[in-house]
């Protein structure tokens, strides 16, 4: 079956992407088989094309992940054992994980190319395990356009960007401030940021920062400056619900089309720089305000990190180690940095590179990058709080539209988790992408009390993405409130839909598969679309004794996971996926195979 446009926007690699990168240069030795775990990014795909492209000696062994977790199911791979030849790192991972996974190559000449102010976040007492990529500075983007039709003047403050929201509110039809709501890391981001800005970023900050890692502190202190900028937002009247569950992209079209003046946004710049140079209005970028007066502060970011398997240097694998270096001494280069670039907003990491200062797309806050006015994202040590924290940020400016009583929130979950309380359920043995898949039909199942679940199962002969498919399996041991949606087939905020099917229908869906349609960018110029269709299967719980083809059987499916077109009469409900999987693993604090058995 087709699916509707929407979701063929949102499945984006194909064969057909990587095939139309530039010709490789010519290159020498052994061919070898490397395996790599690769993400539904802009800069994932990007690295993929470049090493494809540079190596094509190369057999890749990939395995794509489209779930909502990237960067937890990355270290549960690395925990459990199933380390990557070459990998690929959308955040830094817990000192002691990278050290007993990852090889260390700080003793190698490519470690040595890079500026110390990219490095340093990476060294592990004299140790580096991961290297910078793609880095990138952010501010709040807006419409300038927009405020000189409106003599509106560019704020300078929190307090000013506040009034502005008013009178954005009181003047136009506009949202003051859209949001890449999806994802709860933009959540704990824009609190984090904010704070930044003026307490957390200094020396007091930091000594603060070590002390609520170990559990020695509270998030008022910590967080409190930038809960009162997002509460100065939410009197504001700031924000719009149609944010809540939009990713990046929307959150670019909504300033691009003036319908935001405003947008906090956490990545997929290819995107805006492209539909930037299509508009007629221009667009500027402001720093993060904190709550007082001259706080702010710009985040430089690193895009992504690789780095290698420690299996490589184990007897038997010297020619796949050869090779990994070699791309590592490639990527270290001017030449591979450039090839990792999206866009004109990144900044190379190397010593050789420009500053930041120097690039004209950074020019409004030039200001702020002279001054050394830049932190990073947070997340490394924090992985205890994230979700929750974000889930409750969000929950402030959609619900209760109070902030107050996030940081007592933040300081229960991170007691929680330093008590070993952050443990969800216990998964006692591994279980396969199947079994994966089958416990997700069964848990939805049970908790949407209808006949039958399907939920969408990756193919990893595919070799594509599709955002609504589980493409996680679960690993023995523990699962944690920061990992616990890794193989959960959509986001958090999928909401669970139900369809009456009849026997012979629901027969014919499940044969037929879910098919998405991707469309990508004609080989030359002027030539038609490229058009690929990928079909990923479907996996059924409550169907394991038949069914009758003239009964009507009601299915719980999740929203984007079936053809629209096709099933007008699918109900909605309530209920939203990451909180009905909370709830199922509320009762099932141990999971066994037995729970992925086929029903």
């Amino acid at each position: 079956m087709k699916t509707d446009a929407f979701r063929r926007l949102l499945c984006l690699l194909t064969a057909a992407m990587l095939l139309a990168t530039a010709a490789a240069a010519e290159t020498t030795g052994t061919s070898v088989t490397l395996s790599v775990l690769t993400f539904n990014s802009a800069n994932c795909r990007n690295f993929m094309a470049a090493l494809e492209a540079r190596f094509p000696e190369v057999s890749w062994d990939i395995e794509y992940y489209a779930g909502p977790n990237g960067s937890e199911y990355m270290a549960s791979k690395l925990a459990a054992g199933e380390v990557p030849d070459i990998v690929f790192a959308t955040n830094l991972f817990e000192d002691e994980l990278q050290q007993s996974a990852l090889l260390d190559l700080s003793s190698y000449e490519f470690a040595s190319q890079y500026s110390q102010a990219y490095l340093a976040p990476s060294d592990i007492d004299g140790h580096v395990y991961l290297l910078p990529a793609v880095c990138v500075n952010y501010g709040m983007f807006y419409n300038k356009t927009v405020l000189e039709e409106h003599g509106w003047a560019v704020p300078t403050t929190a307090q000013e960007l506040a009034d502005l929201c008013r009178l954005i509110r009181a003047e136009t039809d506009m949202t003051p401030i859209a949001v890449t709501g999806k994802f709860q890391g933009t959540w704990f981001r824009m609190v984090t940021t904010h704070s930044q800005a003026g307490f957390l970023d200094t020396p007091d900050g930091a000594e603060w920062e070590a002390a609520f890692q170990a559990g020695n502190a509270s998030a008022e202190e910590g967080f409190g400056e930038g809960l009162q900028v997002l509460q100065l937002l939410i009197d504001a009247d700031a924000f719009d619900d149609y944010s809540v569950n939009e990713g990046d992209a929307a959150t670019y079209g909504h300033l691009l089309n003036r319908e935001a003046v405003f947008g906090w946004t956490i990545g997929n710049m290819l995107y805006f720089m492209g539909e930037m140079a299509q508009s007629s209005d221009t667009f500027g970028m402001i720093p993060y305000y904190g709550i007082n007066e001259g706080d702010e502060i710009l985040t430089s970011t690193v895009g992504f990190r690789f780095g290698l398997g420690k299996q490589l240097s184990k007897a038997g694998n010297e020619a796949k180690l050869d090779k990994a270096l070699e791309i590592m001494d490639y990527l270290s280069s001017e030449e591979g940095q450039a090839a990792l670039m999206t866009d004109a907003s990144c900044i190379s990491p190397l010593k050789t590179g420009a500053s930041s200062a120097e690039c004209s797309f950074y020019a409004d806050v030039a200001d702020c990058i002279e001054a050394d006015l830049l932190a990073p994202y947070l997340y490394t040590g924090y992985e205890d709080v994230v979700v929750q924290m974000g889930e409750a940020v969000k929950a402030a400016v959609y619900e209760t539209k109070d902030a107050t009583a996030v940081a007592a929130y933040v300081d229960q979950v991170k007691a929680e988790a330093e008590s070993g309380g952050n443990a969800l359920a216990t998964v006692t043995e591994t279980l396969t992408l199947d079994q994966t898949a089958q416990l997700m039909a069964n848990m939805l199942l049970e908790q949407g009390g209808t006949d039958a679940a399907v939920v969408v199962m990756n193919d990893p002969a595919n070799r594509s993405f599709n955002p609504s498919a589980v493409y996680g399996h679960l690993f023995a041991g523990e699962l944690l409130s920061q990992n616990y949606n890794v193989c959960i087939p959509g986001s958090l905020n999928s909401k669970l839909v139900t369809l009456n099917l009849t026997g012979a229908e629901l027969t014919a869906l499940l044969a037929e598969g879910f098919t998405v349609t991707v469309e990508t960018e004609p080989e030359e110029e002027g030539g038609e679309p490229i058009v690929s269709s990928f079909t990923f299967p479907y996996v059924a719980a409550g169907v394991a004794d038949g069914l009758d083809e003239s009964r009507v059987y009601t299915v719980t499916m999740v929203s984007g996971t079936f053809d629209t077109e096709a099933y007008t009469d699918a109900a909605e409900t309530e209920a939203a996926l990451g909180q009905t999987f909370l709830s199922w693993l509320a009762n099932h604090p141990t999971i066994t195979p037995d729970d992925a058995a086929i029903r």
